[in-house]
């Protein structure tokens, strides 16, 4: 995943004047936010400020909800790149597995499958 954000442009630029933000921040900020629930840029930037979780994936840093939605505009294509390359060979779930209850890999797959359609969604 790490190859596929530098490779199409690297850092997320502040949009008031800061320094950019790490690319791996953005990422984890971004999973963390649509794993709670919240797809909302203005809604992640405010709970950067407010909420301890956000504070801490965000290593304590406070992107502007116009940073958060410019990375995932330029970045969504990168991510679902580097999630169909960490999928795994077949296209379904193994047989007998019960749905909710996937482990390793898979569970991983579906998780990151789900959030991307959701990030796409928002997009």
């Amino acid at each position: 995943m790490e190859r596929a954000l530098v490779s199409s442009g690297g850092t997320a630029k502040a949009a008031s004047g800061q320094p950019p933000f790490h690319p791996k921040m953005m990422v984890a900020l971004l999973l963390y936010a649509y794993a709670n629930g919240t797809p909302s840029s203005r809604r992640i930037a405010r709970l950067c400020e407010r909420d301890v979780g956000y504070r801490v994936v965000s290593a304590n840093q406070q992107p502007d909800f116009r940073t958060i939605s410019e990375f995932r505009r330029t970045h969504l294509k990168a991510l679902e790149d580097a999630a169909r390359e960490k999928a795994p060979a077949r296209g379904r779930p193994p047989a007998g597995a019960v749905p909710g209850k996937l482990s390793g890999e898979w569970s991983l797959w579906c998780t990151t499958h789900n959030l991307l359609k959701m990030w796409a969604a928002q997009a």
